[in-house]
């Protein structure tokens, strides 16, 4: 009997991608930089030899060329995203002077200006011009000449610029990484014109954000506009701009935005429409390289128009190797082009991964090739109907089963109606994205084009109505979820090895099944205990007004400067609730006093023996023992306040414990994030 093939005989790039893949998370785990690198990478390269040594001859599938093969290539990848993220700014780069770029992006017209994302070429430095390659952020004034600047407009300013920062706010998100991870560090605000210069250089991105943009008029003279504009521009073209914010609730409430990003979904109803047209040519074995080419080239050619957004590169990319496997007759594995495209994509760009899209996407077109199938087996519908409904409800249980602990992490929220939504959404958007097709193919001709955006606008509003009914459901959304990283892994574990049981009834999977449940349970009741003991004082960044919370055990009180708080005030507090696993926020009050070892007498606050003194007044000097003062704009913290507390910033930096033995006043300003003082 012939032994079963391991998975890496099965899905022989999978190797690659994980090993690869691996080196990434720990190169942005340990964030080396300077001759730090080479100590990280010494020692993996070091284990590789020593494995090579120790191993003698090697099958390619014995267990000693996989750990040898996982430590070189986790080697590569390390290598790999070191060097490309050191390319992706400019040393030297100058913050204060005249400088020459070009366009790259342009955010439509919001607070009475625009954001443009400029790649800067030039700039002035020390009386000489020197050459950048630095994109930067640049927000200018709603002017006419402003609102002319398109894509691959070459431009001239003077600025100074300045690091785009964060909050660091407990559970807050951290803007600042995100835009570094996109090689942008710096942003400046303009209140003049921006005057044009000549450019000369072709850039691919700049070209397609220019058509797409030709495109969303064509929408706009056939007098398409309001909400159904903007999702139309977002679902057909990937232009997520224009969408506002209740667009953006109302479809993530209702388990439908996945609908609002152009990736996978999209790009396939596009393949579907593209093999559909080719159906005649399938028999013909003469043109079967011809077909591929033109395939492949339409699909790239969608992604063109797009504007070559990461998703959309993503899914083109996979369906490539799709059509490649399928028209050249070879054995497909589905999970062997998901790695390659992971593979060919992070080597493209290896900060992807650390992109919700990029974790959404791959995780849901894997747990629905996966689960699907399974799920679809469990019933077997003789009516069309009813199995055209069947297989779009095991599709949207499938695709949640692998997106749901990544969502609840990034938004701590679940939608109770996805699957009903999705009954709606995917087939409108399949109807969208035919009539839009349609409608760009004919839109020089007179009359049909008219017609088609008339039938567009319709349908966009029945699914805008649909999706805002679907959020007005009962309980449409449970909110306020919080998990850890060490949650989400061992819950996929406990999904893997259940499912796994299923399969293959082999028992040793309900062992490890229950030792990880037992592993969540331990943890889940430690970070109970934990929480019920702690006593902490967080004073948050917060530019609209002075802001504290006192956490004592499950209990959370806050105290703000101003009595009506504004809705980023209150994000922050809610924030901090789940973060720390607490109970929802309670606002002091003047001359409370009923609460255990706190008590507020405006303007002080008072606990557990330590006196906060609420004052905005940067001239205030008390003298008073074991007094944070100045918090708005900084905070100074008393030596004998450091013998009960140990301080923790929200910051990239390691936590630490500060003793102050010198007798000195220790101050922090506000900038470099939220501070709290946890009592030992």
């Amino acid at each position: 009997m012939k032994p079963q093939a391991n998975i890496f005989e099965q899905i022989p790039f999978l190797r690659f991608a994980l090993s690869f893949l691996s080196g990434i998370l720990l190169h942005s785990l340990l964030k080396p930089d300077g001759n730090r690198f080479l100590f990280v990478l010494i020692p993996l390269f070091a284990a590789t030899f020593f494995f090579l040594k120790k191993a003698g001859k090697l099958n390619p599938y014995s267990y000693w060329f996989s750990v040898i093969f996982f430590l070189l290539f986790a080697a590569l990848g390390f290598t790999y995203s070191h060097f490309h993220n050191k390319t992706l700014f400019s040393n030297n780069f100058p913050v204060d002077t005249k400088y020459t770029g070009i366009i790259l992006e342009k955010a439509p017209s919001t607070k009475n200006r625009y954001k443009y994302v400029v790649n800067i070429n030039t700039a002035l430095k020390n009386g000489a011009t020197k050459k950048f390659n630095e994109k930067v952020l640049v927000y200018v004034s709603d002017s006419v000449s402003n609102s002319k600047l398109e894509p691959g407009s070459g431009i001239t300013f003077r600025a100074k610029f300045y690091e785009i920062s964060t909050n660091y706010n407990p559970g807050e998100f951290n803007y600042k990484r995100f835009m570094k991870r996109k090689g942008i560090r710096f942003q400046t605000y303009l209140h003049k014109e921006i005057k044009t210069v000549p450019n000369a250089r072709f850039s691919l991105k700049t070209k397609a954000l220019k058509i797409r943009s030709q495109l969303l008029e064509l929408y706009r003279e056939y007098g398409i506009s309001g909400d159904e504009f903007s999702v139309l521009a977002a679902l057909t073209l990937g232009d997520k701009h224009y969408l506002d914010n209740e667009i953006k609730d109302s479809f993530a409430a209702s388990g439908a935005m996945h609908v609002l990003a152009v990736s996978g979904l999209h790009v396939g109803i596009i393949y579907l429409i593209i093999v559909f047209l080719f159906r005649p040519l399938k028999r013909i074995k003469q043109i079967r390289l011809i077909k591929i080419l033109i395939i492949i080239g339409l699909l790239w050619g969608y992604a063109f128009i797009t504007g070559l957004s990461p998703s959309v590169l993503r899914s083109c990319t996979m369906f490539s190797f799709i059509v490649i496997g399928e028209n050249l007759k070879r054995r497909s594995n589905i999970y062997n082009t998901l790695a390659v495209s992971a593979f060919v994509i992070m080597l493209i760009n290896p900060n992807i991964v650390f992109e919700v899209g990029f974790q959404l996407s791959y995780m849901a077109v894997f747990s629905i090739v996966f689960f699907q199938p399974r799920l679809a087996n469990l019933l077997r519908p003789k009516n069309r109907l009813l199995k055209y409904l069947w297989e779009l409800f095991t599709v949207s249980v499938a695709a949640q089963l692998g997106t749901s602990l990544i969502s609840i992490y990034y938004f701590h929220q679940f939608p109770t109606y996805f699957w009903l939504s999705n009954f709606i959404v995917i087939p409108a958007a399949g109807i969208l994205l035919y009539l839009a097709v349609s409608f760009f193919i004919f839109s020089f001709l007179p009359l049909i084009p008219a017609l088609i955006a008339m039938v567009l606008q319709f349908v966009t509003g029945i699914l805008n109505g649909a999706v805002g009914f679907i959020e007005s459901l009962p309980a449409s959304t449970i909110s306020g979820l919080w998990i850890s990283p060490t949650t989400i892994i061992i819950c996929y574990l406990i999904l893997f090895f259940f499912t796994d049981f299923l399969i293959t009834h082999n028992f040793r999977n309900i062992i490890w099944l229950l030792g990880c449940m037992f592993v969540l349970f331990s943890l889940n009741c430690n970070s109970k205990i934990n929480a019920s003991k702690r006593q902490a004082i967080v004073f948050y960044n917060n530019y609209s007004c002075s802001l504290i919370s006192i956490i004592d055990g499950f209990n959370h009180y806050y105290f703000a400067s101003k009595n009506e708080i504004s809705p980023f005030t209150q994000s922050i507090i809610e924030n901090a609730s789940g973060y720390f696993r607490i109970n929802e926020a309670i606002k002091l009050n003047t001359n409370e006093n009923s609460k255990k070892n706190l008590a507020l007498f405006h303007p002080s606050l008072v606990y557990n023996n330590i006196l906060i003194l609420i004052s905005d007044e940067k001239e205030n000097r008390i003298k008073e023992k074991n007094v944070v003062k100045d918090y708005k704009e900084k905070i100074s913290i008393e030596p004998e306040v450091f013998k009960h507390c140990k301080t923790i910033r929200f910051n990239d930096k390691i936590s630490t414990e500060i003793a102050s033995n010198s007798g000195k006043k220790t101050t922090y300003n506000k900038n470099e994030g939220a501070l709290m003082l946890l009592f030992k």
